[in-house]
């Protein structure tokens, strides 16, 4: 699986080369040339970005730590040179020499520099190197976007040096530490021009491409030779390697040039893929900068993560006074605090003392509370029982041969509680009393029994279940249980009507106690 995906931002296309870390350098896995289908900017630089995690995800890449190549033409090259100072005061001095003669803000740009060998100098020289906020903001975006992690972002000629020795050790060469050579990438619509002694960078240029190349690369080493011409150890260079499209003029520049020109390609027996010939120059910059970061952990010049200006004596001062009124703070804060618990806990004990009176004065109310819940019991249970047997006498049946032998009142208990001494959730309705009816019919009137049981049950407030009727000696014997809940004493409304015929009935059983009863007396008298 690749460690790490090396991207050149090539206007709107990126070459992207997917590499495998080790310690001799990388391993080129996968390689290729990917078309945003938009500039690349601060607004659109999200929806690219999504479109190319899908593109990686469709390719088999997995989401990896990230190095970003920059066009030349895209960053200022600036050579800075100044006093010794401390490293505290460096990059902000480098910084400040850099932007002088700038157009942009130096709000509005990042600044990156590599400090160059100045042997026999007191001043010091770096390479400093500008670059829009805003553009690496695109760049930020889109890693985030894609799902890959940001380590660096650098110019293209700072992986020049690198690609260039990993291609001449793999042919059993050398990078020359002590001669210039140059380093031409020809791309399909850019070329630059990198001359470097060693890994150090001494001339980047951005070129055009087509007929005008061969000269413009004559002119540069001619103007660089001139400005030189004073150090014999910036002559040359001795030979310029050129990694081309595939149509690079190097037949036209080995004509022109007195030095020796070499083609070469980006990509080494070692690599797992083999690079068509218009793809070499584009993966030249992506290649050297992996390469550089493998070698050394880090970049020479990483935009992404600038140098910045280390703390200054007054910072220091500055701070030490801050931390001093931090201290100060914090003793108020932690006094206030010691106060704060102090005063927590007295209130703590006080309500500790008031809870313990509390719980003695509950204890001496113990039999008062016993008192109250009997009378809640009982008052649960106050049913008008009167108006219960009134409702149950006109409910029952008028027929011979069914009368009751016992009725038996029961109060329920109430408001159950929870192994924890909780009163448990009641139900809606909950039965308070049970009545319990045990008579006695005849066989062929159980149909009278079970009538009873659905008239009671009609009664919302009653609920009747029926046991029986079952044969006992020459009759059956039924026994009916009703649940009692409360009921408004408003709602009891049943009239006991009495059948004409048992009324009829009832009138001369009447009338013949009367006849007896005055017999009787007549017989005594």
């Amino acid at each position: 699986m690749p460690s790490l995906l090396a991207i050149d931002w090539d206007q709107r296309h990126l070459h992207l080369v997917a590499v495998q870390t080790h310690r001799r350098g990388v391993r080129v896995e996968w390689a290729a040339d990917w078309d945003m289908g938009d500039d690349l900017t601060v607004r659109t630089a999200e929806a690219i970005g999504k479109r190319l995690r899908d593109y990686l995800k469709a390719e088999g890449i997995a989401a990896a730590n990230a190095l970003v190549a920059v066009g030349r033409e895209r960053v200022i090259l600036k050579e800075v040179r100044f006093p010794p100072v401390s490293a505290s005061e460096e990059a902000a001095l480098v910084r400040f020499q850099a932007t002088k003669d700038v157009t942009d803000s130096p709000d509005a740009l990042e600044i990156d520099y590599s400090l160059r060998p100045t042997p026999g100098s007191t001043d010091r020289q770096a390479i400093a190197v500008l670059s829009r906020k805003d553009q690496l903001n695109g760049v930020r975006t889109l890693c985030k976007a894609a799902g890959l992690k940001l380590l660096g972002a650098a110019p293209r000629p700072f992986g020049a040096s690198a690609v260039l020795e990993r291609c001449l050790l793999a042919g059993g060469g050398a990078l020359p530490t002590d001669s210039v050579v140059g380093v031409l990438t020809v791309g399909k619509r850019w070329a630059e021009l990198c001359l470097l002694r060693g890994h150090e960078l001494l001339l980047a240029r951005s070129l055009p491409v087509g007929t005008v190349l061969v000269g413009e690369v004559k002119r540069s080493l001619a103007v660089f030779a001139a400005q030189n011409a004073a150090d014999p150890r910036l002559a040359g260079p001795t030979v310029l390697y050129v990694f081309g499209n595939g149509q690079s003029p190097t037949a036209a520049l080995a004509e022109a040039l007195p030095c020796s020109v070499e083609a070469l390609s980006p990509l080494t027996i070692a690599d797992a893929i083999a690079p068509a010939s218009e793809q070499q120059a584009s993966l030249a910059g992506a290649v050297g900068l992996a390469q550089r970061w493998t070698s050394l952990g880090r970049l020479p010049i990483n935009l992404a993560a600038p140098k910045k200006q280390a703390a200054s004596s007054p910072t220091r001062r500055r701070g030490l006074l801050y931390g001093l009124a931090a201290g100060v703070v914090l003793a108020v804060a932690i006094g206030i605090m010691y106060w704060t618990l102090d005063k927590q806990r007295s209130q703590i004990a006080d309500r500790t003392r008031a809870g313990k009176k509390l719980d003695e004065q509950l204890k001496n109310l113990a039999q008062e509370r016993a008192d109250i819940d009997a009378l809640k019991d009982w008052e649960q249970g106050s049913i008008p029982w009167l108006d219960e047997l009134y409702d149950l006498a006109a409910r029952f049946p008028f027929e011979k041969g069914i009368r009751v032998n016992a009725l038996s009142v029961e109060v329920l208990p109430t408001k159950p509680t929870t192994s924890q001494g909780k009163e448990a959730k009641e139900p809606k309705e909950q039965p308070v009393a049970r009545i319990r009816i045990t008579g006695v019919n005849q066989t062929g009137q159980d149909s009278q029994i079970l009538a009873l049981r659905d008239t009671i049950n009609r009664d919302p407030h009653l609920k009747a279940i029926i046991d029986g009727p079952k044969s006992v000696g020459q009759g059956r014997e039924f026994t009916i249980r009703v649940d009692v809940m409360k009921q408004d004493t408003s709602k009891y409304q049943t009239v006991l009507t009495v059948p004409p015929a048992t009324l009829e009935a009832e009138q001369k059983r009447e009338a013949a106690e009367k006849q007896a009863a005055a017999a009787a007396e007549e017989d005594d008298q």
